[in-house]
């Protein structure tokens, strides 16, 4: 991590990762598999209704996120 002065108010200090943690993949793995082994148990119409799900939800989290960023 680093810290980065932000450029809109220099009193907020902005902390950064560098680069990608060593044993990202290698931790990731199991819960890969994982979450494949859940989503093979699903028929066609029970994705479709996750995947509608997921991309709605996370619409949502990024414009709450840009919120944050820009203020109400």
């Amino acid at each position: 991590m680093r810290r980065v002065p932000a450029p809109d108010d220099r009193r907020k200090v902005i902390v950064e990762p560098i680069g990608k943690p060593a044993q990202l993949d290698q931790v990731m793995a199991a819960a890969r598999r994982e979450v494949g082994d859940i989503l093979a148990g699903y028929n066609d119409d029970q994705l479709d209704v996750l995947y509608d799900y997921f991309r709605r939800a996370a619409r949502a989290y990024e414009e709450a996120a840009e919120q944050l960023r820009t203020g109400p």
